[in-house]
C-alpha cells in the first residue's frame, strides 16, 4: 500500500487526513512538532487497516527534514505522496513582515510560476490544496465571519477524494472557493472593499 507523508499531522486537516487514509489502509508518516500528539495519534490509527508512524520534526529546520525523509524511506517505505499541510496563522500585525509594517516602508512579492514546471519532467505531480474555512485550532481564534465553515472530518473526507483525483487544483467548499475566484477578476479597487465588508463584524 502506498506510503503518505503528512505534514502538520498533530491537529486540524493533516490530522483528520492521516486518520482517514489510515482507514483505507494506507501507512502515514505523521510529522509535526509535537511528540506527544503524535504518538497519540499513532495509538488512535492501531484501530485501522493502516498505520499512522510519528516522525516529529520542525519542517522549517532543513537538516532535521532530510534526516526526517531517510528514515521515513528506511522504515515505512519509499513516499509515494506528501502533503504539505504544516501551517499557521498570525493577524499580519504579528507575522514575520512586521519589520516592514513598523517602518511603513517595503514590499513583498510572490511570484505565481508555472505548475509543476520542475517537477513533471521527474514524473512528479503536483496539487494545490485551496481549502475555504475549516473548523480547526488555526481558525478558532478568528474574528470575523467564516461561510460554509466545514468541519474538520468533513474536509478530510474532501480532501482524500481531492488527492485521488487528477485534479491541479482540489478546492473546497466550492460554493464558496468559486465565489472568491470570482471576485479576483473584478479590479483590486472593487475587490479589496467587498472583501473587507464580508469580513467585518
Amino acid at each position: 500500500m502506498a506510503t503518505t507523508w503528512i505534514t502538520g499531522a498533530s491537529s486540524g486537516i493533516g490530522r483528520a487526513l492521516a486518520l482517514r487514509l489510515a482507514r483505507d489502509g494506507h501507512e502515514i508518516a505523521a510529522s509535526a512538532r509535537s511528540a506527544d500528539q503524535l504518538e497519540r495519534l499513532s495509538e488512535e490509527s492501531r484501530a485501522t487497516e493502516g498505520r499512522i508512524h510519528p516522525y516529529p520534526l520542525d519542517v522549517g529546520d532543513a537538516a532535521a527534514a532530510a534526516a526526517a525523509i531517510g528514515g521515513i524511506e528506511r522504515e515505512v517505505g519509499g513516499i509515494d505522496r506528501a502533503v504539505l499541510a504544516a501551517a499557521a496563522y498570525e493577524p499580519v500585525g504579528e507575522s514575520a513582515d512586521r519589520g516592514l509594517l513598523c517602518r511603513r516602508h517595503g514590499r513583498v512579492d510572490q511570484p505565481r510560476g508555472i505548475p509543476e514546471a520542475r517537477s513533471r519532467p521527474c514524473g512528479v505531480r503536483l496539487q494545490l490544496i485551496d481549502p475555504g474555512f475549516v473548523e480547526t485550532p488555526m481558525t478558532a481564534p478568528d474574528p470575523f465571519p467564516m461561510p460554509f465553515l466545514l468541519p474538520v472530518e468533513e474536509a478530510a473526507e474532501r480532501l482524500a477524494w481531492g488527492l485521488a483525483s487528477s485534479r491541479f487544483e482540489v478546492t473546497f467548499p466550492r460554493r464558496f472557493t468559486w465565489q472568491l475566484k470570482l471576485l479576483r477578476c473584478l479590479p483590486y479597487a472593487l475587490y479589496f472593499p467587498l472583501v473587507a465588508r464580508a469580513t467585518r463584524r
